[in-house]
């Protein structure tokens, strides 16, 4: 891809009852988006005016968004510093469980939110999803939400155990914290 991105194809599964699991496959377009080459405004949903707004208001508004594919949902940040996007969307025709899929991963660095010497950052991601068939988005939704947990604090302990190994470049993200 030139954007650096690539095409994907995942299987995930979760058990959203005791005894019934959910499997799900797609083929996901994935793009990268650095500094210098930012997401277009034009492609993420509008920002929320006021920067006090509380969060409950801002997920009701998010739900009143039409589903488009191309505008992915804007994950929360400060819009004035830089930051780096990673947006994925699932192919169309491609086999899937997903008539639309789509999200967004956004890495923003803190200034002056860390100690002397160390590096904040602050990672966010936003998604839609519409399953194909019946399935009830709300039936998958905590179990996708306690799974990122499971996911993140996976991807810190690599790089925590990649930082005993070496004095390589993920000496920021061994001290990453991930909020649960």
């Amino acid at each position: 891809k030139p954007c650096g991105g690539a095409t994907i194809s995942q299987v995930g599964s979760a058990a959203v009852f005791p005894g019934v699991k959910f499997t799900a496959k797609m083929t996901l377009d994935v793009g990268i988006h650095l500094e210098d080459n930012p997401l277009p405004e034009e492609k993420i949903h509008g920002n929320v005016e006021d920067a006090h707004t509380p969060s409950s208001e801002v997920r009701e508004m998010g739900e009143k968004l039409p589903l488009e594919r191309g505008v992915f949902p804007r994950p929360y940040a400060i819009t004035q510093l830089p930051h780096r996007d990673i947006t994925m969307q699932n192919v169309p025709g491609a086999p899937g469980d997903f008539e639309h899929y789509q999200g967004i991963w956004r890495v923003q660095q803190l200034p002056d939110c860390a100690p002397d010497g160390q590096a904040a950052a602050r990672l966010t991601y936003a998604v839609e999803i519409k399953p194909k068939g019946m399935l009830p988005v709300r039936l998958i939704e905590k179990r996708v939400a306690s799974d990122l947990k499971v996911n993140l604090k996976a991807i810190r302990g690599e790089a925590e155990s990649r930082m005993e190994r070496s004095d390589g470049p993920l000496s920021s993200l061994a001290t990453a914290r991930v909020i649960t």
